[in-house]
């Protein structure tokens, strides 16, 4: 199999604008419209990125070893994701002084956390990962993007409900298919688009490892096609007073899982990696690195450099000096987590893996 270069480096952008973001946010500076229209590339961006990896690395992986031990490997993931996300509840509830009931909601899915909550949707995208795969092999990619496009229709008929029979239930509605309450988006169901359209990249880039564009041939037409509707929506939704550009470039539509936010996603997402694939065709590995390296400790800069930010919310001001000493603790974290692969012995993630496993083959046993 070979390693697409230009897939690694969407990844780490994606990552690196996300940590901006959040950055940003920590020290209450508004980046402008321009930036913040681009920050709302990184989730589609980073899940599309996910779902290419998710078909390219597991679905070969499931055929070749079965079903019992893609599950393993994919539900140790989402252990050490909760694991991650469990920890940064603990430090956001000591930062921001929250009680320990609410600390323990967060724990739970049943509270809202700002930042990390992209490990939450981990946690339980990876576990229905494995069945998305045998679903996908049994019955081919088409069915289940047919099948992905139902919360988006359902949403727009406001048919999807929030869960009340339980306390606090509509942030477990939210953040599985957008019912009730909006806490964060996208949801766990509207966000399949975005996890096929990986997969559908996944396809088209197959063992074409030096491969410098999605556009290359006629194969790629549907691509184009795509794209080429994509945009026509979004400028018949802007030019008939439906979307604004303030719209796209702040959270409401996420939020809310509205359609136009999907639209933008899926096309932002195809173009930004067609420029990392160029990009990484005509651009020497080695200046890319700190990218790659972003994007290869993605889910640990998540976590620990998210705790960094919780440690300074609201205590400082924005400058630019600080901004770069903020970015560089995230490098370190990076380089440090990339360090500590090379001693597998000496490693928390070693540590953290070995027990998500004995873990995840005890509770399927």
């Amino acid at each position: 199999m070979n390693r697409i270069v230009g897939l690694d480096l969407a990844r780490g952008i994606a990552i690196f604008f996300a940590m901006t973001s959040h950055t940003f946010s920590a020290l209450n500076y508004n980046a402008g419209l321009s930036m913040n229209l681009v920050f709302r590339t990184s989730t589609p961006l980073f899940i599309v990125v996910f779902g290419f990896f998710l078909h390219r690395i597991y679905l070969r992986k499931m055929n070749e070893s079965g079903f019992e031990n893609i599950k393993i490997k994919l539900w140790t993931r989402a252990v050490q994701c909760y694991v991650l996300y469990a920890l940064t509840c603990v430090l956001l509830g000591l930062s921001m002084q929250y009680s320990i009931a609410y600390t323990l909601r967060m724990i739970i899915f049943l509270g809202g956390t700002p930042f990390t909550d992209i490990l939450k949707y981990y946690t339980l995208i990876l576990i229905s990962a494995p069945y998305l795969l045998l679903f996908i092999s049994r019955y081919g990619l088409k069915y289940a993007i047919g099948l992905s496009f139902i919360p988006h229709v359902l949403s727009f008929f406001s048919l999807l409900k929030p869960i009340t029979f339980i306390p606090f239930g509509h942030y477990l509605s939210a953040m599985t298919y957008g019912g009730g309450e909006i806490v964060a988006g996208p949801s766990i169901l509207h966000s399949f688009i975005f996890i096929l359209l990986g997969f559908y990249l996944s396809v088209i880039l197959q063992n074409e490892g030096s491969r410098s564009s999605i556009f290359k041939n006629d194969k790629n037409r549907y691509i184009l096609m795509v794209s080429i509707v994509l945009l026509s929506s979004l400028f018949a939704l802007y030019a008939t007073g439906n979307m604004t550009i303030d719209d796209l470039s702040g959270m409401s539509l996420r939020n809310s899982n509205a359609y136009p936010y999907f639209l933008f996603g899926c096309l932002s997402s195809i173009l930004f990696i067609e420029l990392s694939l160029l990009t990484a065709h005509y651009v020497k590995q080695i200046y890319l690195s700190p990218f790659i390296l972003f994007g290869s400790s993605s889910l640990i800069l998540f976590s620990f450099g998210n705790c960094i930010l919780y440690s300074i919310y609201d205590e400082y001001q924005f400058s630019f000096l600080l901004y770069l000493l903020i970015l560089l603790c995230f490098y370190f974290i990076c380089h440090i987590n990339f360090s500590l692969k090379k001693v597998p012995s000496k490693r928390f993630q070693f540590i953290l893996e070995y027990i998500s496993v004995g873990y995840v083959k005890l509770l399927i046993k």
